[in-house]
């Protein structure tokens, strides 16, 4: 049986100080997809000279449903791994990973529990340090709701 594969996602807008690393820290996805709402700084040219296999696409923004939905359909793998340009896949978390998608049974989706940093420190007590969101899913069991849209 081959090996699952991931479709990493990022929705983006004027992220030129975020993208080079947000998009290092997920290299190891067999695919890279990225959605930009029309960025206005070198975000673009950016994924377009140092990322030639990242798939770019554009699309105005209405909404993160919209934009997420979109970005899933350009998709072509199993699994779908979203990111946010400011977030990272530290290497602990991309083994833990690839290693649980390839188990012979897994669950639909995975909740990542998140670690906020404020000017290099990590925070500890602004009532963030439980929050946790849905990152890792299967295409085929999951989307965003239309009637639950974020702005």
């Amino acid at each position: 049986m081959e090996d699952p594969k991931i479709s990493a996602l990022l929705i983006v807008f004027n992220e030129e100080k975020n993208i080079e690393e947000a998009l290092n820290s997920v290299e190891f996805a067999d695919e890279i997809i990225v959605l930009d709402s029309f960025s206005t700084d070198k975000t673009v040219d950016i994924i377009k000279s140092k990322y030639p296999k990242v798939k770019l696409y554009q699309n105005k923004f209405e909404d993160f449903t919209k934009q997420r939905n979109l970005c899933i359909s350009y998709s072509k793998n199993d699994w779908i791994l979203f990111l946010d340009a400011d977030e990272r896949i530290t290497p602990k978390l991309k083994n833990e990973i690839l290693k649980e998608i390839k188990k012979p049974v897994t669950q639909n989706a995975y909740f990542f529990k998140r670690k906020f940093f404020f000017m290099g420190e990590k925070v500890n007590y602004s009532g963030t340090q439980n929050d946790k969101n849905i990152r890792l899913f299967k295409k085929e069991v999951a989307h965003y709701d239309e009637n639950k849209r974020g702005s």
